[in-house]
C-alpha cells in the first residue's frame, strides 16, 4: 500500500523517485510521524509490477501565435 501511495504522488506532482523520497520524508517530519518513505531503489524495482488505478489529466500544449 505504501508503494502505491508513493507512486500516486509521483504521478500527481511529477517528481523523480529520489525527489519523491525526500518529499515524503519531509511530510512525515512536518507532521511528526516516525516513519520513513521506502527507498527510491525499492520503489524503482516495484514500479513495473504495481498497477496504479489512478490517471492524471493530460497536459495540453498551448499554441502561441508569433
Amino acid at each position: 500500500m505504501a508503494i502505491i501511495s508513493v507512486l500516486m504522488m509521483k504521478r500527481i506532482f511529477g517528481l523523480t523517485l529520489r525527489s519523491l523520497q525526500v518529499f515524503v520524508n519531509s511530510i512525515f517530519t512536518l507532521i511528526k510521524v516516525p516513519l520513513n518513505c521506502p527507498d527510491y531503489t525499492c520503489i524503482s524495482k516495484l514500479v513495473k509490477s504495481v498497477n496504479i488505478p489512478f490517471k492524471t489529466q493530460r497536459r495540453v500544449k498551448l499554441r502561441t501565435s508569433l
